[in-house]
């Protein structure tokens, strides 16, 4: 068994030392193989319980969405920009220029992509 100390704002989060949370903490025995997780500690019945399942919101999808959309877009962005500078300085190959003009597509497909709807698909240039 080992003593970790929970905190009493929400009675997930612990540490090893009662000073965590300035203090606001409770101490409680657990196995030595304990990792926590999706669990809450009922002070009053001195268990675990288990978390239910997280169900995101339509808001919480929106905001994943938008996420993806700057990630995917970034993305494009890192992989083109040598190949823009290429293209201003007139010094990029044709099979460059090919890729170029794919992932400038996939670019644009992505910006008008709209949440519910699915993401282009990205080419293998």
């Amino acid at each position: 068994m080992k003593l970790i100390y929970v905190y009493t704002g929400d009675y997930r989060s612990y540490g090893t030392n009662k000073e965590l949370w300035g203090g606001e903490t409770i101490p409680v025995l657990v196995s030595d193989d304990f990792s926590g997780g999706n669990v809450t500690y009922d002070p009053d019945k001195e268990i675990w319980i288990e978390d239910p399942p997280y169900i995101p919101t339509e808001e919480d999808l929106k905001r994943d969405f938008e996420s993806i959309k700057i990630f995917l877009l970034d993305e494009a962005v890192r992989i083109t920009s040598d190949l823009r500078v290429e293209l201003l300085l007139d010094m990029i190959s044709d099979e460059d220029k090919e890729r170029l003009t794919i992932w400038v597509a996939y670019s644009k497909a992505v910006k008008a992509t709209v949440y519910g709807e699915e993401w282009p698909v990205k080419s293998e240039a």
